[in-house]
Order: structure tokens, then sequence, then C-alpha cells
């Protein structure tokens, strides 16, 4: 596992989780701008929790899930 892991980080500059966490974000922000709603978009990429979801969210994106939907439908 350590070495997978040290490769991985090698070719992609991000560990396994934070690069798994990129997709998980990038695919809820199409979720959210198609207009679910944050409980239904953190179940849908793989989140249990909300909370740790919008955590997540926001430590990739800058914003919650709940300032980007306001974002998006004001653009």
């Amino acid at each position: 596992v350590s070495h997978l892991e040290k490769t991985f980080k090698k070719i992609f500059m991000l560990t396994p989780v934070s690069y798994r966490n990129h997709i998980r974000t990038e695919q809820a922000k199409i979720l959210l701008e198609e207009g679910f709603s944050i409980d239904a978009t953190a179940q849908k990429v793989g989140f249990s929790d909300r909370y740790y979801f919008s955590k997540i969210f926001k430590r990739n994106t800058g914003i919650n899930p709940g300032e980007f939907c306001r974002n998006s439908f004001i653009q």
C-alpha cells in the first residue's frame, strides 16, 4: 500500500484520497448546478455524512456547497 501511495502521489501530485475527493467534488458541482439538494448530492457522490461532504467541498473549492448553489443560480 505504501509503495502504491508513493507512486500515485509521484504521478498525480495528490494522494489517492485527495484525488478521490477531487473527483467527488467535481461531480458534486455538476449535481448542485443541476438542482440536486446538498444532502442528495452528498449521497450520490459517496458521502454518508452531509457535514463531512461540506468540509471536503469547502476544502477543495474555497466555498461551502450552499454558497456554491447561490453563486450558480446567480450566474
